[in-house]
């Protein structure tokens, strides 16, 4: 694990404990309701334009990373049809 990695855990652990808690919790409760889910793992959001290329998958994110929300939601409707990633919880960044 990242210094970034841990240092970013920790930081939101002190200062939003209770959003990281129920973060946790919301995910479990969807992992084991047998439904097809994709939960996408987004660094900070940006309002930038809609670039449609990004990254995808399990990778390691830094402190940096960042995708536009329009990109984000370019993600998340494309799951609807694609189900690379049903069941899991890829990460998605630039």
């Amino acid at each position: 694990e990242s210094f970034g990695r841990t240092m970013m855990t920790t930081l939101l652990k002190l200062m939003a404990g209770k959003v990281l808690a129920d973060s946790i919790a919301a995910v479990h409760v969807i992992r084991e309701s047998g439904l097809d889910y994709t939960i996408v793992r987004a660094p900070r959001l940006t309002d930038g334009a809609h670039v449609g290329e990004y990254k995808t998958g399990i990778f390691q994110m830094g402190g940096r990373s960042t995708i536009s929300r329009a990109d984000a939601a370019d993600f998340m409707l494309k799951q609807i049809q694609d189900k690379q990633y049903v069941c899991q919880a890829p990460m998605i960044s630039y």
